[in-house]
């Protein structure tokens, strides 16, 4: 029985990723080269400028995220996801309406959340961060896409610039 409750539960978990891998897809399509972090862009092909440059320069930040509700220890929702600039990342998202995305490389990007009005989605202020989104600024707008049983689907667009990134 409880190997059956452990399929069951993968099973929803591949649904949930398959859902993910499909919204970005249709979001972005399977060719856009903005789901994958400047940085390993660059590792393939060499005339693609280093993250830091695009950065720098500000740059628009896109992509999608996903949220899980935790209510826990100030902690309302653990998030993921994949963007622009950043790649995959996970973070939290506080009571205090600041939410902390993590980076692949440890970097973290700081932003403080503004609700829409009518409830589909946020503004994000940037506030900074550490590493290569060291003294970040920008903002972006969030939409939900669709709620989950324990959270939500949202897609975000807007632009970012770091002077921190740009360090060797």
């Amino acid at each position: 029985m409880r190997r059956l409750a452990r399929m069951g539960a993968s099973l929803n978990e591949a649904k949930h990723y398959l859902f993910m891998i499909l919204a970005v897809v249709l979001l972005f399509g399977c060719t856009d080269e903005n789901l994958v972090s400047p940085d390993f862009q660059q590792a393939i092909d060499p005339s693609v400028k280093p993250a830091a440059a695009l950065v720098q320069a500000g740059v628009p930040f896109k992509g999608i995220c996903v949220g899980e509700v935790v209510l826990a220890n100030g902690v309302i929702a653990n998030v993921s996801g994949n963007g622009t600039l950043i790649g995959h990342f996970t973070g939290q998202l506080y009571d205090d309406m600041r939410v902390v995305l993590r980076a692949p490389d440890g970097s973290e990007l700081h932003a403080d959340i503004t609700p829409k009005p009518t409830g589909d989605g946020g503004i994000g202020t940037v506030t900074g961060g550490t590493g290569r989104f060291e003294h970040a600024t920008g903002q972006w707008e969030s939409t939900w896409q669709e709620e989950t049983s324990t959270g939500w689907i949202e897609t975000f667009v807007g632009q970012i610039s770091s002077v921190g990134s740009n360090r060797q």
